[in-house]
């Protein structure tokens, strides 16, 4: 327990395999010592017994007193190094037996299966860059050819297991880099078939609930809201919340109109520029838009764009200087009997303002003054048709109190010429309810207008006008999926300017049936809580609420526990199967329990081999309908089917998952997408042969709640 702690606690996995090694070498080295110790203490031996059992040749008394004095001290210091070399023998002994118990326990503990040690981002953890790899690291290796990552929403990039050590080959992190952003919102992390590198142990799931880079709100900006006095030369600066990037873009809207360009001076700031000085004395409204950027993290191509929302809304004005309020006729059909209308702000003085005055082509005519701030002139003839004037007011026109003009204001306008016409609506999805409008240009004898009009397929209907709009009103809805031709000949009658010299031509396609129910969305918390959130959003719609965990409480349940050795569980059939929260193992219920427990709210009932025409037919009756199928991901469908302990054989799937049918589109007995709630996914619209191969797996089981 105590080397367990300690490995828990931080030993690395590649110091446990270095640990191991010593521990061979060192029986390596203990082999190699007791050979040598053997063979020295032979030859010491040797060197200690006399070569012959015969008596030394001594010629004298002192020489054999000498001869027994040198060999005694032989043998003394023989002794004593054999008594050394058996010391070091033990040692090494022990400490072999010690190494070898532990690289014992540390090769047991080790084909365990490994436990997470570092996510990268951690549960409810915003992102902090895009720029960043995902990361996961285990407490000792894992097999990377089972491992099964996945991220959602499914982005470009590329999981890459990683050595922790470059000198060992074991692999116990695994890192996502990505090739896109995400948009904000919920990033869901999801680990499958985690097991340890000898592929021994039973292989497990594990899943985050993060989040993408945080948007950047508002702060602050310069100028303030409703200022006064502005300079024309200021740029606008927005303060943000937090840093922006690639993966938001802004645009400005800036009314009247001005040309800007945008930029960042800091991570943090975004800073608008205008082109041209402002007009002075004047009210701007500056509206800010963002919108979430999915992009590509090498090209910096942009992959998909957000919804654009405003996020500031602020207005100021600019200082004052006597300049024009208005010039008036203006637009693309002025009638030629009109005259050219000039009003200022402020009271003017008319000598110079009538000198200022220029009209190209030029034509003749007379000033009058309205009021001491409007001037008008009245041309001596009618102008000419379709015809382009520029009325020019030179730059130096003063005001009363001495304000003096700075720039030529210069002001078009067009006289009416031919009729012409823009058709309505457009696109390839347009509602079956619609009206078709014709815009004119300018106002036509509507008699002769109606007939010049017609509709292919055709279509009966009434017309009806609003100023110079045509509406043809349809008296029935159009037909789903069909392209109408609609054609305004020529000739049609000008009032004031001149008849039309062509006809106009326009398509449109109506959209595809599309059928859904208002059935709530509600998301899981737990691993294996799918079925009862499913039946959760159909008993909504019916008016009834109920929590998950009441539902569990409720529903019926076959707590047989699980027995991997002898592949033996509960019954899904008669009742809720493991644990609801996957911490130990889980899966769920199926389709009789859940019936029951509905019934105690709702009316309901089993449907299994049910056809989908009949299904999206109780759907269309206002009754959800809950399935089970495949999740799309978890797993890959394979079969972990057990059997209980009275011998009943069960079958089940790795990723048995429940949705609600609410809708789908197209017709009815051949649509093109089923739309689901879906308890990860949220609102959910596939193609109808993905769903038909999810809702295979089950039979195609149903619960249609009433």
């Amino acid at each position: 327990m105590a080397l367990r702690i300690f490995i828990d606690n931080g030993l690395e996995y590649e110091y446990a395999f270095l640990l191991a090694v010593v521990a061979f070498l060192f029986v390596f080295s203990y082999s190699i010592v007791s050979i040598a110790i053997r063979y020295r203490k032979g030859k010491l031996s040797k060197n200690l017994v006399p070569s012959s059992p015969e008596a030394p040749d001594i010629s004298t008394e002192d020489e054999y007193i000498e001869a027994q004095v040198a060999d005694n001290r032989l043998k003394k210091i023989a002794k004593a190094v054999l008594s050394k070399i058996r010391v070091v023998r033990h040692f090494m002994l022990l400490a072999n037996t010690l190494l070898i118990i532990l690289a014992f326990v540390l090769v047991f503990d080790l084909l365990q299966n490994p436990g997470i040690r570092v996510t990268y981002p951690q549960e409810a953890q915003a992102l902090k860059s895009y720029e960043e790899p995902l990361i996961i690291t285990f407490d000792r290796p894992i097999d990377t050819k089972q491992f099964q990552p996945y991220i959602f929403p499914e982005i470009q990039g590329e999981w890459i297991a990683q050595q922790e050590f470059s000198w060992l080959p074991f692999k116990r992190t695994v890192a996502f880099y990505p090739q896109e952003s995400i948009f904000p919102g919920k990033v869901f992390i999801y680990y499958a078939d985690i097991t340890d590198i000898h592929n021994i142990q039973e292989k497990w799931e594990w899943a985050i609930n993060s989040r993408s880079v945080d948007t950047p709100e508002i702060e602050s900006v310069s100028p303030e809201n409703e200022a006064t006095d502005v300079a024309v030369d200021r740029e606008l600066q927005f303060k943000l919340t937090s840093q922006g990037g690639s993966f938001v873009e802004w645009r400005v809207e800036v009314e009247p109109e001005a040309e800007h360009e945008i930029y960042f001076p800091a991570d943090d700031i975004v800073q608008v520029r205008f082109l041209n000085n402002l007009r002075q004395n004047t009210n701007y409204l500056i509206k800010l838009y963002r919108t979430p950027v999915r992009y590509n993290l090498i090209s910096k191509e942009v992959v998909e764009r957000g919804e654009e929302i405003l996020v500031s809304e602020t207005s100021f004005v600019t200082v004052k200087e006597p300049l024009l309020e208005s010039i008036s006729p203006s637009g693309n059909n002025v009638y030629v009997t009109d005259s050219i209308k000039v009003v200022f702000d402020q009271v003017m003085d008319q000598e110079t303002a009538q000198a200022s005055f220029s009209v190209s082509p030029a034509i003749q005519g007379d000033f009058t003054w309205e009021n001491e701030r409007t001037m008008l002139f009245k041309p001596a003839q009618n102008l000419a048709k379709q015809t382009e004037y520029t009325v020019k007011l030179a730059p130096g026109i003063k005001s009363s109190k001495g304000g003096i003009t700075e720039s030529e204001i210069t002001h078009q306008f067009k006289t009416i010429g031919e009729v012409t016409a823009s058709i309505g609506p457009s696109g390839s999805s347009v509602k079956i309810g619609v009206n078709i409008s014709i815009n004119f240009n300018q106002p036509v004898d509507k008699n002769v207008a109606q007939s010049k009009f017609s509709i292919n397929p055709s279509v009966a209907g009434t017309f009806s006008w609003n100023g110079n709009t045509m509406v043809f009103n349809p008296n029935a809805n159009l037909a789903y999926s069909t392209k109408y031709d609609i054609s305004i000949g020529s000739g049609v009658k000008s009032i004031h300017g001149i008849d039309s010299k062509r006809s106009y031509n326009h398509s449109f396609t109506t959209e595809q049936l599309v059928f859904t129910l208002n059935v709530p969305v509600y998301y899981q918390t737990q691993r294996f809580a799918c079925n009862l959130v499913a039946a959760r959003m159909a008993l909504a719609y019916r008016g009834v609420s109920v929590s998950t965990s009441a539902a569990h409480s409720q529903i019926a349940k076959d707590n047989t526990p699980w027995d991997p050795d002898a592949n033996t569980w509960g019954n899904p059939h008669v009742g809720y199967v493991g644990d609801i929260n996957g911490v130990s193992e889980g899966y769920g219920v199926y389709w009789g329990p859940l019936s029951s427990w509905m019934s105690g709210y709702r009316s309901n009932s089993v449907r299994v081999g049910m056809s989908r025409t009949a299904m999206l037919t109780e759907v269309q009756n206002g009754n959800p309908v809950i399935i089970w199928a495949h999740n799309g991901y978890s797993g890959s469908g394979a079969n972990r089917s057990w059997t209980t302990p009275g011998g009943t054989s069960i079958y089940a799937i790795r990723g048995m998952h429940s949705y609600v049918v609410v809708g789908w589109r197209g017709p009815i007995d051949n649509p093109s997408h089923i739309i689901l709630n879906d308890p990860n996914r949220g609102r959910w619209t596939i193609t109808t042969g993905y769903f038909d191969s999810l809702w295979s797996y089950f039979g195609r089981a149903a619960v249609v709640v009433y």
